[in-house]
């Protein structure tokens, strides 16, 4: 059985994780009708370094761009990765995920879901470099 996406889904803030988690759960019981055997859904945190490296696996982070950027210092590391101080340009990664991940047969994975980024981007001294354009996601 093969696997083939094309869905775009949002959620307003105010939308808890639990009803996220909940609704996937439900996508979920339709993708294991459909006979896959691996279908999860994940409701984390990105609160450590493995599950950080787990969301840019996923494709989960966020551009931004602002002048601030340009020479500063390293920006916080929980926070940012792909810092270039030369472009102005960093990615963040998300505070939350509520993800829904399918395994086809040769043990290729979709994910799709939701994910919440911080706000800004601080550096070390937690001096705002740059704001999120989607605001409190």
């Amino acid at each position: 059985m093969s696997l083939s996406y094309y869905y775009e889904l949002c959620a307003g803030t105010n939308v808890s994780a639990r009803e996220l988690e909940q609704f996937l759960q439900e996508v979920r019981g339709r993708e294991l009708a459909l006979g896959f055997a691996q279908v999860v859904v994940l409701n984390v945190p990105f609160d450590k370094a493995e599950r950080r490296k787990f969301s840019c696996r996923r494709g989960a982070s966020l551009t931004l761009k602002d002048d601030r950027l340009k020479g500063v210092a390293l920006p916080t590391p929980e926070i940012v990765r792909d810092h270039d101080p030369f472009s102005r340009e960093c990615r963040i990664f998300p505070e939350h995920g509520v993800v829904l991940v399918v395994t086809d047969e040769q043990q290729c994975e979709t994910c799709f879901g939701f994910f919440r980024f911080p706000e800004y981007a601080e550096d070390v001294n937690e001096r705002i470099l740059a704001e999120s354009p989607l605001g409190a996601t």
